[in-house]
């Protein structure tokens, strides 16, 4: 059972769905607990068959407002035991704790003796979470992922923990993730973009750390260079984001590219991939591990431009792939995008390069092979748990 505090649909659940047909093949169900609120993780999950348990689920959010806080710790006191009488119910044998912020499934599992593998997935947690967290995760684990080796210095300054750690990124089916003409036609055509435009694209749910304001202040020096320029932000936008949406309303009406040039969607972006000539990453400091989309994009054979940040340039390789920026900087995004723009052979040899890494280092079939890996381990250390304990009883 996989276990994500977020009902957004994001990358954690994209994961889930693009492992359990391989899972299930090695033998493994995959099944999924997320919040009874409103978002569209439950739906997306449960139309691509995967099972869902939703219950309560508290989860700690990046904000001083004390009322949202104290809510928090009311709606925490009794979790694990919400999560135990889930996973007794469902017969759960082994539990994917997704991030280090809420540990509360790790508990639950570990109290009741099932196998905990845990995942390190981004660098949002503040470190005075982490520093309380990773004594439980040292405790309460049994194997460890991270979501890219820079997190292992990030969250550990180095320190070894006592468990095998396993290191992935995103998983991409290349058989679907890839270049299509036809498609990039279609969905040009469907949304008015010319046929020769310059559309630069950025994939990623409306929250803050995707710092999807920086990219929106890079497409005003990028179409005062190239008015042909046309902009997507394709990502599901948060009930309690509202404020942070109002913020992007205000920076596209003041980064001078006329609003028809703006496309703005809640759409899955498979489509939207192909139709683009580059994508841009402009997440903040303490947010990502690796993250999907990039490797999506490198999949559709696009070039990609991202801020250095978390282990994003273990999947982009700068000058190679695409372009690593510092964050919180408009002025170097859009000056790496001009650079793309005005030269297309560069543009297709980073993408072709783009589309190889991810064949070679990041196909779903890797990725699949990393989960399983830990899984058994996880059921392995689990078993040899409570072999020990059995003995010291006698």
């Amino acid at each position: 059972m996989w276990v994500s505090h977020f009902p957004v649909f994001g990358g954690p659940h994209n994961l889930m769905l693009r492992l359990a047909d391989g899972l299930a093949e090695a033998g493994i169900r995959s099944s999924a607990l997320l919040p009874d609120e409103p978002g569209s993780a439950r739906d997306r999950l449960t139309a691509a068959g995967l099972p869902v348990v939703t219950c309560d689920l508290p989860r700690i959010r990046r904000t001083r407002d004390v009322r949202v806080q104290a809510g928090f710790v009311a709606r925490s006191l009794g979790v694990v035991d919400r999560i135990r009488r889930v996973l007794v119910d469902h017969d759960v044998d082994v539990v994917i704790v997704g991030g280090l912020a809420n540990p509360a499934s790790a508990i639950a599992a570990h109290r009741l003796g099932r196998a905990v593998v845990w995942q390190i997935l981004d660098t949002s947690t503040p470190r005075l979470a982490v520093d309380a967290v990773l004594p439980l995760v040292r405790r309460c684990a049994d194997t460890v992922m991270l979501n890219g080796e820079a997190l292992r210095q990030h969250h550990l300054g180095g320190e070894p923990l006592p468990q095998s750690t396993f290191v992935f990124a995103g998983a991409v089916d290349t058989a679907q993730m890839r270049p299509s003409e036809t498609l990039r036609r279609q969905t040009r055509a469907r949304c008015g973009v010319p046929p020769e435009a310059l559309l630069v694209g950025t994939v990623a749910n409306r929250n803050p750390q995707k710092g999807i304001e920086w990219f929106i202040r890079a497409a005003g020096p990028i179409h005062r260079r190239r008015p042909d320029a046309w902009f997507l932000i394709s990502g599901a936008a948060y009930a309690n984001h509202a404020g942070y949406e109002a913020l992007l309303a205000r920076e596209r009406a003041a980064s001078g590219v006329p609003p028809e040039r703006w496309i703005v969607t809640d759409e899955p972006p498979r489509d939207w991939y192909p139709a683009l000539d580059v994508k841009c990453i402009t997440s903040i400091p303490a947010s990502e591990g690796t993250t999907t989309t990039a490797l999506e994009a490198m999949a559709c054979e696009l070039p990609v431009v991202a801020t250095d940040v978390g282990a994003v340039r273990e999947v982009v390789l700068d000058g190679v792939t695409g372009t690593i920026v510092p964050p919180l900087d408009a002025a170097a995004i859009a000056a790496a995008v001009i650079e793309l723009a005005d030269r297309p052979e560069r543009r297709a040899q980073m993408g072709a390069a783009g589309r190889r890494r991810v064949r070679e280092r990041f196909d779903l079939g890797a990725c699949v092979a990393t989960h399983v890996a830990a899984i058994e381990q996880a059921q392995a250390v689990r078993r040899s748990r409570a072999g020990q304990t059995t003995g010291a009883r006698a």
